[in-house]
């Protein structure tokens, strides 16, 4: 687990420099349409750079904010590229979705967010419900869910998010779009028989 205040953007500095030295190096060599196009794939490189180290600072600045629990890399890799896809705004609901619904405060841990995150993807209406969002997460244990999926030893690592996302959305479901009553059967109409006493009285008269 590292502290907030250690965390940093991936290292791609290095990959920006090592493509620099290999435009520079290879540049007599290179026909200008083919120069040109690495240097504009440079520029982006740096812009890209410019948008990762920026969603680093976001998240450190929003789990200090919101006093969250240490994260591990895993979750802090895919925490800043959540910002860097979707913006500090969806992250913070995030968040705020697994630590502060009940028993979930320690479940930011990296299957769960990607799994949270296209969820609220998927289906912002729900999201829109405010308080009712994340208080329907009180009834999901999302840890114990996780290390039941583990224990069955029926997924691999690597897609434990997408059947969690599965079963997360199957839950949520019944609870904000649960299917309509059932309609009673009607009663089959059967034309009812003159009472035998009737008859009799109306054939006297």
């Amino acid at each position: 687990l590292r502290p907030h205040h250690l965390l940093r953007p991936r290292p791609y500095q290095d990959d920006v420099k090592d493509h620099a030295r290999g435009v520079s190096g290879n540049a007599d060599q290179t026909e200008p349409h083919s120069f040109i196009s690495a240097l504009q794939d440079l520029n982006l490189r740096r812009v890209d750079l410019q948008r990762e180290r920026r969603a680093a600072d976001q998240l450190t600045g929003l789990l200090a904010s919101m006093e969250a629990p240490p994260i591990d890399e895993a979750a802090c890799q895919r925490l800043q590229r959540l910002i860097y896809f979707h913006g500090p705004q969806h992250v913070t609901l995030l968040i705020r979705t697994i630590v502060e619904s009940e028993g979930n405060e320690c479940a930011l841990v990296e299957p769960i967010i990607s799994a949270v995150s296209s969820v609220m993807s998927s289906h912002r209406q729900w999201t829109e419900r405010g308080l009712a969002w994340i208080g329907a997460f009180d009834s999901i244990p999302l840890l114990a869910i996780v290390e039941t999926m583990r224990s069955l030893d029926l997924f691999k690592e690597s897609t434990l998010s997408h059947y969690l996302n599965m079963t997360l959305s199957n839950k949520l479901q019944r609870l904000f779009e649960p299917p309509p009553p059932p309609s009673k059967p009607k009663r089959a109409y059967k034309k009812r028989r003159p009472k035998a006493g009737g008859q009799t009285a109306a054939a006297i008269r």
